[in-house]
């Protein structure tokens, strides 16, 4: 028979569609690769293009299960690294460690060194700026101008350049000019206008006031005199018994110490002397104020020395006590603090 007689007679057979489970039992002997020989079974009794079908999928079946397909990885696009500029700080409140910044405009901050520069590049800038460390500082640039600063608030305007300062002191440079601007003071394109300065209340007049009983405006007075000039004694002196008129007794020694410290030698004296009396139950504060205090001679030596005596007893100290008692009677006989160191005595 040619094959031309056979096709004919292939497709003369009429056979039923096979089942589902038939399809399946075709599939599963074709993955077996023997997809080849099922075609020729088939042949006589399945039409032609079921057979194609069959073979086709059979061969597909094949080859994804002898040649499975390798996943290539898509190449991760690359990340090009920029260099961070300088921060810009914008329209708004920002801080920068322990500074708080205020921008209308705009701002470029950098570090040089120890010192933190904020170049206004438009607009002002109100500063906030915190105490800093010896040798540290924080300056605003626009152009040639140069606000340097330790801690203080200030507003600095670009155009035209000005500087207001709210409290503190900054210095304006430019070149090798210097201007120094206060708390009050306006400076604007090299021209300073100071605040005006009030004249300060007397000492007299602040004395008879707290006589008076009207404290609260004595102490107003004490604040504009020392904010004015901090080694202002007289008015140390004022405050501390202020303080100690309302009971209140660590700011009045705290205000007798800047006696000591800024006075001349009889102003400390005094200053060492009333702050040793308010710290009687401190013996151990009392002590060396006194011990200082009797390195000079002095008209209160001797209630000095009855001090000096019972404020070693109270720490524990009765071998420094007695001998300190014992001096007292032995310098200043017949007066009353050497009568009363006798007394003391006799009771070791």
């Amino acid at each position: 028979m040619t094959d031309e007689e056979l096709q004919r007679w292939g497709a003369s057979r009429k056979m039923p569609d096979p089942s589902p489970a038939e399809a399946r039992r075709l599939v599963a002997r074709a993955s077996s690769r023997s997809w080849w020989r099922l075609g020729w079974l088939v042949l006589p009794v399945v039409p032609g293009g079921l057979v194609l079908a069959a073979s086709a999928a059979a061969l597909a079946l094949s080859w994804s299960t002898s040649a499975p397909e390798v996943p290539v990885p898509e190449a991760a696009p690359a990340v090009i690294a920029e260099e961070p500029g300088p921060p810009r700080l914008g329209p708004g409140t920002h801080v920068l460690g322990t500074d708080e910044v205020a921008v209308d405009g705009e701002v470029v901050v950098a570090e040089r060194g120890d010192a933190t520069v904020l170049d206004l590049a438009r607009g002002r800038v109100t500063v906030h700026a915190a105490k800093r460390a010896p040798g540290a500082s924080l300056r605003v640039v626009s152009e040639d101008w140069t606000v340097v600063v330790v801690g203080t608030r200030f507003t600095v305007v670009r155009d035209p350049f000005s500087v207001e300062v709210t409290e503190g002191v900054v210095e304006v440079q430019r070149g090798a000019d210097r201007w120094t601007v206060r708390a009050g003071d306006h400076f604007e394109d090299g021209h300073l206008r100071e605040r005006p300065v009030a004249p300060l209340p007397a000492l007299t007049a602040l004395r008879s006031q707290l006589l008076r009983g009207d404290a609260a405006g004595a102490r107003i007075g004490l604040g504009q005199r020392l904010a004015a000039d901090p080694d202002d004694t007289g008015a140390w002196t004022l405050l501390a018994q202020l303080e100690a008129r309302a009971g209140q007794r660590d700011p009045a020694v705290a205000a007798w110490r800047e006696v000591i410290g800024r006075g001349t030698l009889a102003e400390a004296q005094r200053g060492r002397f009333e702050a040793s009396v308010l710290l009687e139950d401190r013996p151990a504060d009392a002590i060396p104020l006194l011990v200082t205090f009797l390195a000079t001679p002095d008209p209160l030596r001797a209630e000095a020395l009855l001090r000096l005596g019972r404020a070693q007893l109270a720490a524990g100290d009765r071998d420094a006590a007695r001998a300190t008692l014992s001096d007292l009677v032995a310098a200043h006989p017949g007066t009353g603090p050497a009568e009363l160191g006798r007394q003391l005595l006799l009771t070791f």
